[in-house]
This record gives C-alpha cells, sequence and structure tokens, in this order.
C-alpha cells in the first residue's frame, strides 16, 4: 500500500530506529557464511561470483520540523495528494527529502514530469553553503484550470544515488459543494468560479450568487467564512428585513431556504504595474464541520488609461 500525504490533514507518525538496533544485534551474534547466503526467490537467477548486486532506490521521505532549526525524517511517502484546490490558489505540501546515511544536503535538482506539469512546482531548500545541494524540497500545487492533475517528480541526488520518484496529484476547483451547503446563479460557475472582470485600481467592484440550505429539516449555522484579503463579504440577504451586513463572519441559513451573497472585490491603488491579477477564494463552513460551500474569485485592476494586456483570469 502507497503511503499518501494529504494536503488536507497530516496524522502524527512516531520514528523506532529498529533497523539500527536490528544490526546491533547481528553484529554481536555473529553470523555464519550458509546461514547468511541469500536464497533467491523462485525463478530468480541467482548472482554469479564477483557480480555486482544493484542497490535498491531510495524512497521519498517527510520532514518533520521539531523546532524552526531543527528536523528529523518521518516515514516514506509515495504520493502527496493536495485534494481540492480553487483556481488560483497556491497550496505547499510538507516538506519532503531523500536521506543519504546521515547526509543533510543531498538534492541536487527535482524534475516534474506528466500533462500540464506546470501545474506543480518545487522549493528547494538549502541549508548548507559548503556544497551545491538541498536539505529538502517543498511541492506546490497552483491550479489556473478546473479539472484532475497528476505529475511525477523526480529527484538528482548528490554522487548519482538511485532515487524513486513521488506522486503528485490534486484537483483545481472553481465551485465546491459539500455536505447540505450549495453556492449557485455563478456564470459559467464550473471553469471561472466568480470573475470580476476589470476594474480601475482603487475602486470597488461587486457580484452576487446564492448559496443554498439544502437541509429541509435543520438549519445550517455558517461559523467560518474564509475570504482572501482582496475580497470582502459585504452582506449576506435572507430576506428583506434580515440581512448580515458586512463584513460578515458568520451567519444561519433556515432549512430549506436561500440566502442571496454580495462580495466586494477592493483591489489596492499603490501596485506598481499597469494592471495587476488579484485572486482568491470564499468559503463558507458549517459548525458541525460537515458541510461547506466556496468559489473562486478572480479580479483584474489597472490604471487608466492602460490598455489591457492580460487576457482574463483563468485559461
Amino acid at each position: 500500500m502507497e503511503n499518501t500525504f494529504s494536503a488536507r490533514s497530516v496524522p502524527n507518525y512516531y520514528y523506532v530506529p529498529a533497523l539500527i538496533l536490528s544490526l546491533l544485534v547481528t553484529a554481536c551474534q555473529g553470523t555464519s557464511p550458509k546461514a547468511d547466503q541469500a536464497r533467491p526467490a523462485v525463478g530468480q537467477a541467482r548472482p554469479t561470483v564477483g557480480q555486482a548486486v544493484a542497490p535498491s532506490a531510495l524512497q521519498a521521505r517527510r520532514v518533520e520540523f521539531t523546532s524552526p532549526a531543527n528536523y528529523r525524517i518521518a516515514e516514506e511517502i509515495a504520493i502527496i495528494d493536495f485534494k481540492e484546490v480553487y483556481l488560483g490558489a497556491k497550496v505547499i505540501s510538507v516538506p519532503v527529502t531523500w536521506e543519504i546515511g546521515k547526509e543533510s544536503d543531498t538534492l541536487k535538482a527535482i524534475k516534474v514530469m506528466g500533462e500540464r506539469a506546470q501545474t506543480f512546482g518545487t522549493q528547494l531548500i538549502r541549508s548548507s553553503n559548503k556544497k551545491k545541494a538541498y536539505s529538502h524540497v517543498f511541492f506546490v500545487f497552483s491550479p489556473s484550470k478546473a479539472g484532475g492533475f497528476e505529475a511525477l517528480a523526480t529527484p538528482s541526488l548528490v554522487d548519482d544515488v538511485r532515487a524513486e520518484g513521488i506522486k503528485l496529484r490534486g484537483i483545481g476547483v472553481a465551485v465546491l459543494n459539500q455536505g447540505k451547503l450549495m453556492s449557485y446563479d455563478i456564470p459559467d460557475s464550473l471553469k471561472k468560479g466568480l470573475d470580476f472582470g476589470r476594474i480601475p485600481a482603487g475602486t470597488l467592484g461587486q457580484r452576487k450568487f446564492q448559496v443554498k440550505n439544502l437541509d429541509t429539516l435543520h438549519a445550517v449555522e455558517v461559523s467560518d467564512v474564509i475570504v482572501s484579503s482582496d475580497f470582502e463579504v459585504k452582506t449576506v440577504k435572507l430576506s428583506a428585513s434580515l440581512i448580515y451586513e458586512g463584513p460578515v463572519r458568520s451567519f444561519k441559513i433556515p432549512k430549506g431556504q436561500t440566502a442571496e451573497v454580495t462580495i466586494e472585490f477592493k483591489p489596492p491603488a499603490g501596485f506598481k504595474d499597469h494592471e495587476k491579477l488579484f485572486t482568491g477564494s470564499l468559503e463558507f463552513r458549517s459548525s458541525t464541520g460537515t458541510s461547506r460551500t466556496g468559489i473562486a474569485l478572480c479580479g483584474i485592476a489597472f490604471h487608466p488609461p492602460h490598455i489591457a494586456s492580460i487576457n482574463g483570469c483563468y485559461e
């Protein structure tokens, strides 16, 4: 079974140096040439005298930081699964390394291959200035298009030591609906999320969409409103007499009802470029942790009278 890292939750593991203990016991007991002679499996050829046996390739291992300056090598990891990530967002994995003995700087480079492999990136971390090598790597997933993505990251190690690659996968989403909450009434929502278009720097843009409580028996209390810094939930309207004013941090949708959400795009005026692309996301999470809904957000701010050079938010 392949060990898989999920970007959503990382369990606690315990490291037991059983291999070191086993080697010490074997050294104290002594060995017998006949007893220690490796027996090939059925159908496997026995190595001839003088024939070198190829060493097994190193496996990727997760790095656990015990302090800002210290870390330990944890369990082997074969897959990093980023799960669902909003378009334009960037998610960074746990640190990974390929350990050679007790050497800390073992990585020379990482090559990522696969269809649309540019969706995945790498951040190599150097811990020593004595040689051109790196101690560990962070993998980055930043989708610009909805759908599933997979790639294989293969390391080059010092001294040309053989190493197995690590699989990368993730799903780019424009709209995410789970449990009893559902976002809708969003133009071209499956591909783009909520697109604010182009607005002059220093001004405000607004868009509206609907969030429905699919539970016909119980109200859903939204206790977490997670929104990127350049955007704000301005109002949540349940009726003419019940409106939550922004910045909205929590609200409740009665059973089977729908809320009209107004979100505001407020790009700063002080950026230096003629125009700038802003991306983010908005997510509502229920107090029970069983329901959530969210959308990708995107807008372009420009300094007039600049002519557009950015084609749009997404591919």
